[in-house]
């Protein structure tokens, strides 16, 4: 049986309908020649792996570091020619990836889980081809400043609650949810040109209290039920969530406040 605490690709790949919009957005931010070869930065379970599919004939490298996500995104993408399926971390590039010159890196919905941007933008720049006509090119979109601020601070009374306080003494906040203008600050200190840095804020709202448990559960909470012993104590968690919500917070019933930083650059 699967733990809560791990990715659970089969259901991300069903639940992630609005990153996946939100990913294939920032794609329009270029005009593609379609040879261009490309770099997905945290491909997940390779949903948009396979739009970029579309729109370029170039070689295509989807990169994950969980191991879960690169069986479902080979499963996904199996029998696409011009993709490779490569389990390694952004910020320890693997052989089998760091040398080679991408003419895009993309990623979507993943920096934010890395605190170390410096080091991730860093080896994008290492990989971005010099000779291309308009040179390599990032194309980004995370977690931005006061994402999910509202469904945090749920999350955190939860955490504090009498119940499972003591299993969070050696907590550590998992995000980065960067500024722009600090994001655009390290990108000019690494030398990129041409930076875009913006924010958007866009709710998303769910049906049901069951649609958004199965989507917090999925894709926010596993820091937090990774902390928590028994399958009782996750349980236990999400429920005082729920109750939380429904009791103290019916302007959060059931939604998520979610924010976005947009990241295009060049080399």
């Amino acid at each position: 049986m699967k733990k809560l605490t791990d990715w659970d690709a089969e259901t991300y790949d069903k639940v992630t309908e609005n990153l996946e919009q939100w990913g294939t957005t920032i794609m329009k931010n270029r005009n593609w020649s379609g040879n261009e070869t490309v770099l997905d930065a945290g491909c997940g379970s390779g949903k948009l792996t396979k739009t970029i599919s579309l729109v370029t004939k170039g070689k295509i490298y989807a990169v994950d570091k969980d191991p879960d996500m690169v069986r479902k995104a080979k499963e996904n993408l199996f029998g696409i020619k011009n993709v490779t399926v490569i389990q390694s971390d952004l910020l320890t590039l693997d052989d089998e990836i760091k040398n080679i010159k991408m003419d895009v890196i993309f990623s979507n919905a993943v920096l934010h889980w890395i605190h170390d941007h410096y080091t991730v933008f860093l080896n994008f720049r290492s990989m971005l081809n010099n000779m291309s006509e308009t040179g390599g090119e990032l194309l980004i979109q995370c977690g931005g400043y006061g994402n999910l601020s509202n469904a945090i601070s749920i999350f955190e009374q939860v955490k504090n609650h009498h119940n499972f306080k003591n299993y969070f003494s050696e907590w550590k906040n998992p995000w980065n949810f960067a500024k722009p203008n600090d994001t655009e600050s390290l990108l000019k200190e690494l030398g990129y040109r041409n930076i875009k840095t913006s924010l958007f804020h866009i709710p998303v709202i769910f049906k049901d209290k069951d649609s958004y448990l199965t989507y917090i559960k999925t894709v926010i909470l596993g820091p937090y039920l990774k902390q928590l012993p028994s399958d009782e104590l996750k349980h236990g968690f999400l429920v005082e969530i729920t109750r939380l919500v429904e009791n103290k917070y019916p302007e959060m019933m059931w939604n998520l406040d979610y924010v976005r930083l947009n990241i295009v650059a060049s080399n």
